[in-house]
C-alpha cells in the first residue's frame, strides 16, 4: 500500500516569495538540446525554465517532448540556460498551472475507534463523510462511512455519540480503494474473507447515508498479496486490477451488470509487489507495477506499466531503481495519464504526454519534496494538471502541490502528536482539497487505537 515501510523522512520545502513566478520548463529529453522557459508576464526574479541538454538545462534549440514549457507563470527575464534574452519554451512541454493559496483548516474527529489499516477517503459532500476500513456499530470488520458525531448535553453532562455506518455487505479482509465519479458518487473495491478464500468485491454508493449501497462479488477468487485498486473511465465505468489466487495479475472491467476478467500477466512473483491503475478517457487501462518478476526468474525492478495492444498485454519499464514503490495513478484533467511513486524516499512521477512517457525521478528536481514514508500518501490532480498530495511530516498532516515549476506546502493538521497515517485527499470543482486520515488516539499502547479525522478548508 502507498507509503510502504521505510525510515521516516521529514518534509523540507524551500520558501519562495509570493510575487515571484517561474518560467515554463523547457522541452527536451536528456541529451537533446533545448532552451530555457518562456519569460512570465508578472513577478520578478523568478526561476527560468529548464532547457533540455544532457543535464536538463541550457541548450540552444527547442527541445522535443519535455515536461513543462509552454507558458511560465512569471519568471526572470532570461530562462535558465536560455541565453541573454527570454528563453523560448521547449516544444511539447507542459504549462505551469496555478498553485493553491494557503488556507485555514479545522480538523474534526468523525469516529473514535478504527482498524488503523488502509486509507480514509473523504467524500465530496457538503457534510463531512469519510469512507474507510473500520469497526462498525456491530463490531465487525467492515467498509464503513462516518460523518460528524452527535453531541448532546443533558443535566450538565456532554455525551458524544459516534456512528460508523456499514457500507459493505461482507466482512472486509482488505482495506478499500476508492474513487469518486464526477457527481461525487463513491466507487470502491475490497476483498472479503470467506470459508473458501478471498473474494473480490465492488461497491457503488451515492454518498447518502440513508441510501443502501450496491455491493456485488466480481466473481473471481483472489489472493491477498496486494490491495486491489480501482479506476474509472470518462463515463464512470469501473476497472479493477488485482491478483488472483494463481498468482496472476488480472483486470476486471465493468460491463453493465456483469464483469469481464482477463489476465494481464501470469506467474507473478508477488511478495512486495504493489499495483496502481488509471484509465484514459477512451477506456484504455494502464496497470502500474513495482517490484515484480515471473516465477523462477526475477523480472524488472522499479516501475513498469502494462498496456493492451493488438497482440495482447505488454509491459514497458518506466524507471529501474530498486527503491521504487507505492505507485498511485490517476487521469489528469488534460487527459494525460500519470502515476506518482516513491523513489529513493522522494516523490517521483511518470506522465503519458503526447504519446510518450515522461519520467521525473525525483519530481521537481529533488528540491523540497522529501516524504514521510511511514505515513504514506495519496494524490489528486486539479485544474492545470496541478498535482495535490497529502502526506505526513513527523506526524503532522501536510498538503503539497506541484505545478511543473514549483512546490507549495501547508499544514492541514499541524499537531505533532497526530501520528497520522492512512491519508486520503479529494478535490472539488473549485480545486479545494479535502482530507481524511487516521490519527493515533492519545494514550494508547500496543496495539494502538486509531481515530478517523476529517479536514476541509475554511471559508
Amino acid at each position: 500500500m502507498p507509503g510502504g515501510l521505510g525510515a521516516r523522512r521529514i518534509l523540507v520545502l524551500l520558501a519562495y516569495a509570493a510575487v515571484a513566478g517561474c518560467g515554463g520548463k523547457g522541452g527536451g529529453t536528456p541529451g537533446t538540446a533545448g532552451t530555457g522557459g518562456s519569460a512570465g508576464t508578472s513577478g520578478t526574479q523568478g526561476t527560468g525554465g529548464d532547457g533540455g541538454a544532457t543535464t536538463g538545462s541550457g541548450g540552444s534549440a527547442a527541445g522535443a517532448a519535455g515536461i513543462g514549457g509552454s507558458a511560465g507563470r512569471g519568471g526572470s527575464v532570461a530562462g535558465q540556460g536560455g541565453g541573454s534574452g527570454a528563453g523560448a519554451a521547449g516544444s511539447g512541454g507542459r504549462a505551469c498551472g496555478a498553485l493553491p493559496t494557503a488556507r485555514a483548516y479545522a480538523p474534526q474527529k468523525l469516529f473514535n475507534r478504527t482498524m488503523g489499516e488502509g486509507r480514509a477517503f473523504p467524500v465530496p459532500r457538503a457534510q463531512p463523510i469519510a469512507v474507510y476500513k473500520g469497526v462498525s456499530s456491530t463490531g465487525s470488520n467492515r467498509i464503513v462511512a462516518s460523518t460528524l458525531p452527535v453531541t448532546e448535553g443533558d443535566g450538565g453532562t456532554t455525551v458524544t455519540t459516534y456512528a460508523a455506518t456499514s457500507l459493505a455487505q461482507a466482512e472486509s479482509y482488505s482495506p478499500a480503494d476508492v474513487r469518486t465519479t464526477g457527481a461525487g458518487d463513491v466507487r470502491l473495491t475490497y476483498l472479503s474473507s470467506t470459508a473458501t478464500g478471498y473474494k473480490l468485491r465492488y461497491l457503488g454508493w451515492n454518498g447518502d447515508l440513508a441510501s443502501a449501497p450496491t455491493d456485488v462479488q466480481v466473481g473471481t477468487d483472489s489472493a491477498f498479496t496486494a490491495i486491489p485498486v480501482i479506476a474509472l473511465d470518462g463515463s464512470g465505468r469501473a476497472f479493477i486490477a488485482f491478483f488472483a489466487n494463481d498468482s496472476s495479475l488480472r483486470l476486471a472491467t465493468q460491463s453493465g451488470s456483469s464483469w469481464n476478467v482477463e489476465t494481464v500477466m501470469a506467474n507473478f512473483i508477488v511478495p512486495n509487489t504493489q499495483i496502481a491503475l488509471a484509465v484514459d478517457a477512451g477506456g484504455q487501462a494502464f496497470v502500474f507495477v513495482t517490484g515484480f518478476g515471473t516465477t523462477g526468474a526475477p523480472g524488472p525492478v522499479g516501475l513498469s506499466v502494462f498496456t493492451k495492444g493488438a497482440s495482447g498485454w505488454t509491459s514497458t519499464p518506466l524507471d529501474t531503481d530498486s527503491s521504487d514503490h507505492a505507485p498511485r495513478a490517476a487521469r489528469a484533467p488534460s487527459g494525460d495519464v500519470m502515476v506518482l511513486f516513491m523513489h529513493q524516499m522522494r516523490f517521483a512521477r511518470a506522465v503519458l504526454h503526447g504519446g510518450s512517457w515522461l519520467v521525473e525521478a525525483p519530481l521537481g528536481g529533488g528540491i523540497g519534496n522529501a516524504a514521510d514514508d511511514v505515513s504514506g500518501y495519496d494524490f489528486a490532480v486539479g485544474t492545470g494538471d496541478v498535482v495535490h498530495v497529502v502526506t505526513g511530516d513527523a506526524g503532522r498532516v501536510a498538503h503539497l502541490a506541484y505545478n511543473d515549476c514549483a512546490w507549495f506546502m501547508e499544514y492541514v493538521d499541524p499537531d505533532l502528536s497526530a501520528s497520522a497515517t492512512g491519508l486520503g485527499i479529494t478535490l472539488d470543482a473549485s480545486n479545494n482539497a479535502t482530507f481524511a486520515y487516521q490519527r493515533r488516539a492519545a494514550g494508547t499502547g500496543t496495539p494502538a487505537t486509531y481515530e478517523i479525522w476529517y479536514a476541509a478548508p475554511q471559508p
